[in-house]
């Protein structure tokens, strides 16, 4: 069976997840070094061209906010809010995950 995107663990089994596997239903965009730089002080960046979703919600299910998943060095470092073309930081994930 399958939990969203993730096929089910066996019994006692652990699954750890990282970089582009959490939260897929999110839109991503990799961030340069200068970029994440300024996501870090909150500061607004061009929202850029941005990676479609891997995987869609399931029909009915209520909306999402519209958050990108930013990446620097295939780490995820950050959720940005999608506003008029600009992206700014919604929760920042210092060390990467």
């Amino acid at each position: 069976s399958s939990i969203g995107p993730w096929d089910s663990p066996g019994d006692g089994e652990q699954v750890m997840l990282t970089g582009d596997q959490l939260l897929t239903w999110f839109p991503s965009r990799a961030l340069s070094d200068d970029e994440w730089a300024q996501v870090r002080k909150e500061s607004a960046i061009p929202e850029g061209k941005l990676a479609v979703a891997p995987w869609k919600m399931p029909s009915g299910f209520p909306e999402l906010p519209k958050l990108v998943r930013c990446f620097h060095q295939k780490r995820l470092v950050a959720l940005a809010e999608s506003k008029e073309s600009m992206l700014t930081t919604h929760t920042l994930f210092q060390t990467g995950l």
